[in-house]
């Protein structure tokens, strides 16, 4: 290269001068070279900067790319005055331009400048013709390290709290104001603001452009983080109750993110090679702190609880205020630290294409693959490590702000060991060179270090080899974490392990992840500056951010979109197990419930089976098979051996009915079961929630889809009346109803059980409060001549012969059986083994007949001439239908099943006693468990805190076993009505979860069911207004007066009105019937919407519960639910409650704002007022409540004396 060197004296002269050079090369490329002035604020800002203050301007007229090979432009010979060291430029020493920092202009055939930042080189005094000229190793200033060290400190910070205090407080809102759909807004959320850094990371150069400055660029994106996180902070008090305000924010904080990895950038290239990997080791260790303080800081937020005029500041917004000011303070303290740093690229396509025309595929491949894939974990490890610690494992907030530190303070070892990981792999180099090339150690390390990192023939300690190395390793090191989660992830969903292995495994692979996660993220940005030349690293610092940002868009879309694409997708409280588990690797057939039993079949259990039961429908000719969830007698309750759709589907609810072909399976089941049916069923299932709208009944499908088809099904399994219904359904379809001689699942189900046939005994007077005689005679009264009755319901059976088991049916105290009724004889069809002598004795005293459950078939057949009419129950089976011929069978309701619904004046009593026995077991229980979690007892799981109400009930007097199975439910479980916890599987209860208790005993003189929901620390404002509006609706309903005719049917809105307000609702019924030392569930009457529940008035003596509700899915579910019975009232032809249930209300759940004067004097006070008339009663229901139990306690039981007298 030769130089015109004849305008250069006057360059000298002054700064504001600029020369002109002309340079011809030696590839005869002609370079115009003009010099200008530094484009800082100020010289002094210049030397205190991170750039040094030279400028150079090179304008190339030829040229082979877009930017020259910065390695051929320092071996040419260039002299030429330079404004910023001009004594040190001669045509005599060649490389002197370059040993200051200059930052060099590049004109574009665009016509666009590129501004880059070079660095000074030095030529080792050995350097020989040809050889690579090095890099320097200058030492930073005081000034510089200080500042770099400010920057580097405060944006590590800023992502470290941003990132451990945004997302569990954006989740509470997401799920506050869309908790149906919480998952795609958590998802729509995560990934735009990933995409505003996208954006901004490749365009924030342009801007900078315009303004002329970059550091006022990044500073106005940092304040724009402040504006999104207070944004969405004010969304969470309401302010803005809206999901937009959330997104807004965080496309606000998501160009604030672009800007800040772009400042991190321009700290890394700017900063000298040997301290390059330091420097980011810095970053990451500080943001490493921030992410291990973060939890602790949740953790402290959630004891506040601060209203300022109309807005509260709590636990669910209180992390993101914090992480707003974090982000104010960033911008004000960068807006003093960093330097007005010149502009990058404006256009940052141009140096994409270049990055690759240069041929760097394989090592520039590798770098952006590593680190799409390293910005990717960690979000995804951000995403899923808070959700698995609350909803999958049930930690408290204690311990899941601990464990999460615990995890990052693991990651911290990373970034702290990054720096040495390299020098050993950098030692082993050397050995290895060493080694292979005869030279020793010494020697090379000093090349190595005169050099500036770069030896011959062995990559050392800069050296892109030894980076990639380093990668690679770090690349291994987070995969073994990825397994060891996916293994925790197996064992529990496969296996169903202890939740204290499977929580330690997923933790411990965490924590090997964020290790990982780390070393890449200290070495990767490295590794992308030193593979590529210094202007064309500048140019592409843009692309750097915008790769992170991919990574960070990709976690939340894929987990998403695997959650929804599988049969398990949607949350399992705050999780999305199928998503999660898929985007980390897991192999998943089946996701089992969180808040149900785990299944003991495996799924693939399951699967066999239910292609051999296909097997059977080919055999017997038919395209689809019916399986419903009852037994012959259309019991709720059925024994195992009955137990048929869950032997098949490994579906557990006692709601259901399945319709299985030979190449699809389908499943409908109510509101109760939606959830739990997601966990529980395969891939090989399609459920249908029945009472959706557009979603069609399992009668109406098959209308619309059986086409010419042989339908078949059990005809014992089936009712009379359902099956009329579906023939004619079918007939209009040319379809068939094919009724088979023995149910097709048995003859594949092996090892069925047996059914447990436990002894018969009488229940005496004193309890019942009327013969069986009588009783039957008035069955004969209603029937008449001629006419006979089939009852089939099991507990009619029972309660019409003053009869009981135990324990044949779960829960129910009832007998399979048949029974004949009519005024010339009554023959009951038992299994005879159950029969005592004294119960064949008394049965005979009656004029009973005896014959064997197995015979019905026969004996109808036979005596079913005898009559005009045979009534029956609409629950008949059309199996006992077809006995007792079609011609003569007449459905109705039951005239046992009436006269059961109104209790006598002895079985009233009886229930009354059995309120009072049960009430005292549940404030004994409340007592000890509210001293136990306040103590911190570590063993306070769903199961063990059930299993000691069950050890508290059983020493009670009259205690025949429990009414159904307890539901004991904390957190996002209790969002299930019909939640049933596992002993292998059961959360822990804590202080910031309601704690929901539905359970009840059954006595000799009653059955019991109870529902309580308590808060053992401080409710969020949320928890507590739902739990008010359900208090509003049990208040409505209990303290209710209504007109003789009124169904359940007619009063079902007013316990749901109050949560209309909030526009919240449940789903299942306000109430049920209650027996007596019978099922829990009886009809015929009810509180419902449903039409047959409006045909049955509320009659005295009627025993019902009263139990409206709330759930908020993945959070936490509300219950209160008390047994009242229809007394008369004080003026004719009116009629009123009695609450029979003697339980306290927990009042630290009740937001007495939202309370009328009324309810507020029935919660606290005696008198009140309904309608027009005045009830007055000594006292309110907590005080009545202890005054009836605190008399029947014992002076020693101090425990829960205090406790009561306290409520």
């Amino acid at each position: 290269m030769t130089v015109d060197d004849s305008s250069m004296k006057s360059d000298n002269r002054s700064q504001s001068n600029k020369s002109s050079v002309s340079v011809q090369t030696n590839n005869r490329n002609d370079i115009a070279i003009q010099t200008s002035p530094a484009l800082y604020d100020n010289n002094e800002a210049s030397q205190n900067g991170l750039l040094a203050p030279s400028t150079t301007s090179l304008a190339p007229t030829a040229h082979n790319g877009v930017y020259g090979n910065n390695s051929n432009i320092r071996s040419r010979s260039v002299s030429f005055a330079s404004t910023a060291a001009p004594s040190r430029v001669g045509v005599n020493d060649p490389y002197a331009a370059f040993r200051s920092k200059s930052t060099i202009s590049l004109a574009l055939p665009t016509g666009d400048a590129i501004e880059i930042e070079d660095e000074p080189d030095q030529l080792p005094t050995d350097q020989k013709p040809g050889q690579r000229t090095p890099s320097p190793q200058q030492p930073s200033t005081k000034m510089q390290i200080f500042r770099r060290m400010c920057i580097i400190n405060l944006v590590a910070f800023s992502f470290g709290i941003d990132s451990t205090l945004w997302l569990p407080s954006v989740y509470n809102f997401i799920l506050t104001l869309r908790p149906n759909d919480a998952d795609r807004y958590l998802a729509v959320t995560q990934a735009v603001s990933a995409l505003a850094q996208f954006i901004v990371s490749l365009s924030i150069g342009v801007f900078a452009a315009k303004v002329h400055s970059l550091k006022w660029t990044i500073v106005v994106c940092i304040a724009l983080s402040f504006a999104g996180n207070f944004l969405y902070s004010c969304a969470g008090v309401g302010a803005l109750n809206n999901v937009g305000a959330i997104i807004g924010g965080r496309i606000l904080c998501g160009i604030a993110s672009g800007s800040s990895g772009l400042a991190m950038g321009f700290i890394a290239i700017s900063t000298a090679n040997v301290d390059r990997l330091e420097a980011l080791s810095q970053y990451r260790t500080y943001a490493g702190i921030a992410l291990v303080l973060g939890p602790a800081l949740n953790a402290l937020f959630g004891l506040i609880d601060i209203k300022i005029g109309n807005y509260t500041i709590n636990e669910n917004n209180a992390p993101t205020y914090c992480s707003s000011f974090i982000m104010a303070l960033l911008a004000i303290l960068l807006g003093l630290f960093l330097s007005n740093k010149t502009k990058p690229a404006p256009n940052p396509i141009v140096p994409a294409i270049e990055f690759f025309r240069r041929g760097h595929y394989g090592p520039s491949l590798i770098i952006l693959c590593s680190m799409l894939s390293s910005s990717y974990v960690s979000a995804l490890i951000l995403y899923v490590l808070p959700d698995r610690l609350s909803s999958f494992w049930g930690f408290s907030t204690g311990v899941q702000a601990g464990l999460q530190t615990a995890v990052y303070a693991a990651g911290l070892i990373g970034s702290l060991l990054s720096s040495y990981i390299r020098d050993g792999l950098g030692r082993l180099v050397l050995s290895i060179t060493s080694w292979k090339n005869g030279v020793d150690k010494v020697t090379l390390l000093e090349r190595a270090k005169a050099d500036g990192g770069v030896s011959a023939g062995a990559p050392l300690y800069t050296g892109i080899g030894l980076e990639i190395l380093l990668g690679i390793v770090s690349f291994l090191w987070v995969s073994l974490g990825l397994i060891a989660m996916m293994i925790s992830f197996g064992l529990d969903f496969v296996y169903s392990s202890s939740q204290a292995s499977t929580a330690a495994g997923f933790l411990i692979g965490c924590a090997v992840v964020m290790v990982g996660y780390n070393i890449q993220a200290a070495v990767l940005p490295t590794l992308f500056s030193k593979s590529l030349p210094n202007d064309l690293r500048v140019a592409l610092t843009p692309w750097y951010g915008a790769t992170v940002a991919m990574g960070k868009i990709l976690a939340p879309l894929i987990t998403e979109a695997i959650t929804k694409a599988t049969p398990t997708g949607g949350r399992t409280g705050g999780n999305q197990i199928g998503g999660y588990a898929l985007a980390l690797g897991v192999p998943i057939e089946h996701l089992p419930s969180f808040e149900t039993k785990l299944l003991q079949t495996s799924q693939t259990e399951l699967n066999d089976r239910l292609e051999d039961f296909r097997e059977l429908l080919t055999d017997n000719k038919l395209d689809y098979y019916i399986v419903p969830t009852t037994d012959a007698h259309a019991s709720e309750y059925v024994a195992d051996a009955d137990a048929r759709l869950a032997f098949l589907s490994g579906f557990t609810g006692s709601s259901g009915v399945a319709i299985v072909g030979a190449y699809d399976a389908h499943l409908w089941t109510d509101s109760r079961y939606y959830i739990q049916a997601e966990r529980e069923l395969s891939r090989a299932w399609t459920l249908h929630k029945d009472g959706l709208p557009g979603v069609p009944t399992w009668t109406e499908w098959l209308s619309k889809y059986t086409q010419s088809a042989r339908i078949g099904v059990d005809p014992k399994l089936m009712t009379y009346k359902q099956a009329t219904s579906i023939e004619d359904i079918l007939r209009d379809v040319e379809s068939q109803l094919i009724y088979t001689e023995h149910n097709l699942i048995d003859q594949i189900w092996y090892e069925r059980p047996a059914l447990p046939l436990r002894p018969l005994f009488v229940l005496g007077m004193e309890f019942t409060g009327k013969h069986a005689s009588e009783k039957l005679e008035d069955v004969d009264n209603w029937l008449g001549p001629k006419r006979a009755f089939i009852a089939s319901a099991l507990d009619d059976i029972a309660w019409v012969l003053n009869l009981r088991c135990q324990d044949s049916v779960p829960f129910n105290p009832v007998f399979y059986s048949y029974l004949l009724i009519s005024q010339s004889k009554k023959v009951l069809f038992v299994h005879k083994d159950q029969l005592t002598g004294v119960v064949s004795d008394y049965l005979s005293d009656l004029n009973v007949e005896i014959k064997d459950y197995a015979n019905v078939d026969n004996t109808l057949k036979s005596v079913s001439s005898n009559y005009t009419t045979i009534f029956a129950s609409e629950t008949v089976s059309r199996a006992v239908a077809s006995d007792s011929g079609f011609s003569r069978i007449r459905t109705t309701t039951s005239p046992i099943t009436l006269a059961k619904a109104a209790k006598n004046p002895v079985e009233l009593k009886g229930a009354r006693e059995a309120y009072k026995r049960d009430g005292l077991a549940f404030v004994r229980f409340l007592a000890w468990l509210d001293g136990q979690v306040r103590a911190g007892n570590p063993d306070l799981t769903e199961w063990n805190v059930s299993a000691k109400f069950d050890e508290i009930r059983s020493k009670l007097p009259l205690f025949k076993g429990l009414a159904y199975e307890n539901i004991s439910a904390t957190g996002a479980n209790a969002a299930l009505p019909h939640y049933s916890t596992s002993k292998d599987n059961s959360p822990k209860l804590d202080l910031t979860t309601p704690y929901l208790n539905d359970s009840g005993g059954q006595y000799l003189d009653g059955t019991c069911d109870t529902t309580r929901t308590v808060h053992f620390g401080k409710p969020t404002k949320e928890q507590k207004v739902a739990f008010t509006r359900v208090l509003q609706g049990h208040i409505a309903i209990d303290s209710l007066v209504f007109p003789e005719g009124t169904t359940g049917g007619h009063i079902d809105v007013l316990a749901r009105r109050p949560l209309w307000l909030e526009n919240l609702d449940f789903g299942h019924g306000t109430g049920h019937g209650i027996g007596a030392y019978l099922n829990v569930h009886e009809g015929p009457h009810g509180i419902n919407k449903g039409l047959s529940f409006a045909q049955f008035p509320l009659r005295v003596g009627c025993m019902n519960s009263n139990e409206p509700g709330y759930y908020a899915e993945n959070k936490f579910g509300m219950r209160i639910e008390s047994v009242v019975t229809v007394k008369e009232s004080s003026k004719k032809g009116w009629l009123k409650y009695e609450r029979l249930t003697k339980v306290p209300i927990d009042k630290r759940l009740v937001d007495y704002s939202l309370l009328t004067q009324f309810e507020k004097d029935w919660l606290n006070v005696g008198t009140f007022h309904v309608l027009k008339y005045t009830l007055t009663t000594p006292k309110a229901h907590n005080e009545d409540v202890k005054q009836t139990l605190l008399p029947l306690l014992d002076k020693s039981d101090k425990l829960t004396r205090k406790w009561l007298q306290l409520q």
